[in-house]
């Protein structure tokens, strides 16, 4: 699951705010927490805590990404959030 506290991760999106003025990084972080926020309660309530993106409902199941990079992409976003919860 990429997010587990809502709280945290507002907080920690506000220092990166306030330390780094990359509206890249920004956007990043902000879809990584958008999409674990999705994931993660969807999973809560299928019972699971891990799986193919594709096993959530309302995902589209006709995406052309293969599930193995639909989940390395989670991977990385996951990656990203962990790198500036130390960092910061």
């Amino acid at each position: 699951m990429l997010v587990k506290n809502k709280f945290l991760n507002r907080k920690l999106l506000g220092k990166v705010q306030n330390a780094c003025y990359c509206p890249l990084l920004l956007i990043i972080l902000q879809m990584a927490f958008t999409v674990g926020s999705y994931l993660g309660e969807t999973r809560k309530k299928l019972g699971r805590n891990s799986g193919d993106i594709r096993d959530v409902p309302g995902m589209c199941s006709g995406c052309p990404l293969p599930s193995a990079e639909i989940n390395s992409l989670l991977n990385y976003l996951e990656s990203i959030i962990l790198q500036a919860k130390k960092i910061l």
